[in-house]
């Protein structure tokens, strides 16, 4: 055996020429199969899909935190999907609406701001919501007119006038500005409150002077409207004071209506 040399085995070709083929078929199969299946799904029936309506709608910047004053650099616009979003939401164009107000609930950035999240606070000064010609003027409040405080900004009441014995109307329409003492905006997203404690009024500049001496008489009744706007009477009777004299010299004082 010395000299000779050993030659290594070697596998036929026909032996591989089977699995080669098996190979080549399977991958023909997936091929084709693939096929098969594209085209079935390209013979579907396929609805057009409908275009997407969105708005573009005021979003912050960042997240914004309860209490911050709303800047325009705190604030951004997006363009959101309608189906998506609330009926509250401020448009791009409405953008001097918010600005300055009050954020009461924490936004989060890129959420559309809506009107829940502000808290209302007039920008106007007192004088700026008196109308031309007319002026401000001040009641403490009672709980005969206010009907225990139930009054709000805008009703209308009818001033009158308790004297000889009657109420004499002074004034119809007379609107109901304000109550007094107003919470800052930034004080009511922190629980702040405060009890009304006067009305403000907005009265005609010549009736003004009439109108503070008999307040300071006591002798000036506002009298609300309902919302029907129907002013009251022009005058409404008071009750006369009777002496009735009985028998034994006792006198006794009775009420009697007209």
């Amino acid at each position: 055996m010395n000299g000779e040399v050993k030659k290594k085995r070697q596998v036929p070709l026909w032996f591989w020429l089977p699995a080669a083929l098996g190979l080549i078929a399977a991958l023909l199969t997936w091929w084709l199969m693939g096929v098969y299946i594209e085209q079935r799904v390209e013979e579907r029936p396929r609805l057009p899909a409908l275009p997407v309506e969105e708005y573009r709608v005021i979003v912050p910047r960042e997240d914004i935190a309860p209490g911050t004053r709303l800047e325009l650099h705190h604030l951004a616009v997006r363009a959101l999907a309608v189906t998506a979003l609330p009926t509250d939401v401020f448009l791009d164009e409405t953008v001097e609406e918010i600005i300055g107000r009050v954020v009461a609930w924490q936004i989060k950035r890129g959420k559309a701001v809506q009107k829940l999240h502000l808290v209302e606070e007039n920008s106007q000064t007192l004088s700026e919501q008196i109308s031309q010609g007319h002026t401000a003027f001040t009641l403490p409040l009672a709980a005969s007119w206010t009907h225990a405080q139930s009054i709000q900004a805008g009703d209308l009441f009818d001033f009158y006038a308790a004297d000889l014995g009657r109420w004499r109307r002074l004034l119809s329409s007379v609107r109901l500005v304000s109550l007094a003492p107003q919470v800052p905006a930034g004080e009511r997203v922190n629980g702040s409150a405060r009890a009304f404690t006067h009305a403000i009024f907005e009265v005609p500049v010549h009736a003004y002077a009439r109108l503070i001496t008999l307040e300071q008489r006591q002798q000036l009744v506002p009298m609300l409207q309902t919302i029907h706007k129907e002013v009251g009477p022009e005058f409404l009777s008071l009750p006369r004071i009777v002496e009735v004299i009985q028998p034994g010299s006792q006198v006794q004082m009775g009420d009697e209506w007209p």
